[in-house]
């Protein structure tokens, strides 16, 4: 290991005064003696992407629907189902007539192609959408049977950020509308309602389209199903409607990855860095993940049994040309720890409990030295502290709120990356 050595008199005083609050000695014998403090920036980086378990898709903010390909890891497939709402204590007169039935949604996300026109067709699903076994949450692999022929369908652009009305069969909405006339059992409670209207699934059948949307879902004023109808008062016509609100919704969310991240097919699985070009990889929706691990650690005892860590500084730089308006970088980038088998075991914390994120310092001008700067510190320090190998790696990926919620996707140089190279810049005390 390649170390520059410095002694520098002022520098070791400062750090006198302040390592009882920051720096943590390991080894023992501390006694009065001479002090040397190395900066490096070759501690091994071992990268590598990884696969999430599973992604939580029932409470995100978005419903995702449709499909993009990606140059470097390949098509994402996305469809939507929903879950509406029956309310209670609503009748309609006898003398109403019916008008139409109709599915609002709003453009809230996308991903991909600016000017992609894309269809989708809404299908009425066929099983009670609800977790399987002993989970209490939909993931991204979770699906649904639903009729092989589509309710409607429907074409929008990026530019659709109004509320959008998709026309539904008058033989799906008709018999809602004679139930609250006549206090049918289809809109009695949920749970007769769900036998009539089990959801709605939103598709583009996996055809090659070029964009992911999300339809708002964080609101009943965004995702509902809205029953149209007139009511007649002393000749004077009235336009009305009720509202069945959102009551759930989930993303199924599918990679049809390319070489060589073809080969997650289990959370058991890695893909090094020096396999994949000298890059690794985050997407959310689908759980793709980088892990990062330090095997050289320990040697740092090579440089003597007793040291100080004053910090360790981990920098990241996202390939250019890999970001932009319509994919941009996470901001924050969360880091967490993993155990052997890729689980996150926690969020990765500084010594007072402090949350560590990091958010991208954009170089706006060249657009070459983009990057992240993590202090890694605190789990240096725990590793050299701890007398077994934990198998421990950091874990690196957006905010839930976006892997749960979107399909945006990350790339990283590896340690070996000529343009791109990740790295540590170690500091260290020596007393000799």
């Amino acid at each position: 290991m390649k170390f520059v050595k410095c002694l520098v008199v002022i520098f070791i005083l400062i750090f006198l005064v302040s390592c009882g609050e920051d720096g943590t000695m390991i080894g023992s014998g501390f006694v009065d003696s001479s002090m040397e403090v190395i900066a490096t920036d070759t501690l091994t980086i071992k990268a590598s992407s990884v696969l999430m378990d599973s992604v939580v898709t029932d409470d995100a903010t978005n419903l995702l629907v449709g499909s993009y390909q990606d140059d470097y890891l390949g098509t994402v497939y996305a469809k939507g189902f929903v879950r509406f709402s029956v309310g209670s204590g609503v009748t309609i007169s006898e003398t109403a007539q019916y008008d139409s039935l109709s599915l609002r949604l709003k453009v809230n996300y996308h991903y991909g192609d600016a000017g992609a026109r894309q269809q989708f067709s809404l299908y009425r699903v066929l099983e009670d959408i609800e977790p399987a076994g002993d989970n209490t949450q939909l993931y991204n692999f979770d699906d649904f049977e639903t009729e092989s022929a589509s309710l409607a369908s429907v074409t929008i652009t990026p530019e659709n950020k109004d509320s959008l009305e998709i026309l539904l069969p008058q033989a799906l909405g008709l018999p809602l509308f004679e139930a609250f006339q006549n206090e049918g059992k289809i809109v009695e409670d949920q749970e007769h309602f769900e036998d009539y209207l089990k959801g709605i699934a939103i598709s583009n059948g996996n055809a090659s389209n070029t964009s992911i949307f999300g339809f708002q879902a964080d609101s009943t004023a965004y995702l509902s199903l809205r029953l149209h109808y007139t009511e007649t008062t002393d000749g004077v016509v009235e336009q009305k409607y009720y509202d069945f609100n959102l009551y759930s919704h989930f993303s199924n969310i599918q990679g049809d990855r390319k070489a060589p991240l073809n080969k997650l097919e289990s959370p058991k699985e890695s893909i090094k860095s020096t396999e994949s070009g000298n890059q690794v990889f985050i997407q959310n929706g689908v759980g793709i993940m980088t892990r990062l691990d330090f095997p050289t650690i320990d040697n740092l005892f090579d440089v003597g049994p007793n040291l100080i860590i004053n910090g360790a500084e981990l920098y990241l730089f996202p390939l250019a040309q890999s970001y932009e308006e319509e994919t941009p970088l996470p901001d924050p980038l969360m880091v967490y720890v993993g155990d052997v088998r890729h689980r996150i075991i926690g969020s990765y914390t500084d010594d007072d409990g402090n949350t560590i994120s990091a958010s991208p310092t954009v170089d706006e001008e060249f657009n070459q030295q983009t990057y992240y700067k993590l202090d890694i510190s605190e789990f240096v320090r725990e590793e050299l502290d701890t007398d077994r190998i934990t198998g421990n790696g950091l874990l690196l990926t957006a905010p839930a709120s976006q892997y749960q919620g979107n399909v945006n996707r990350t790339i990283l140089g590896g340690p070996a990356n000529a343009g791109y190279k990740m790295y540590v810049s170690l500091v260290v005390t020596k007393l000799n």
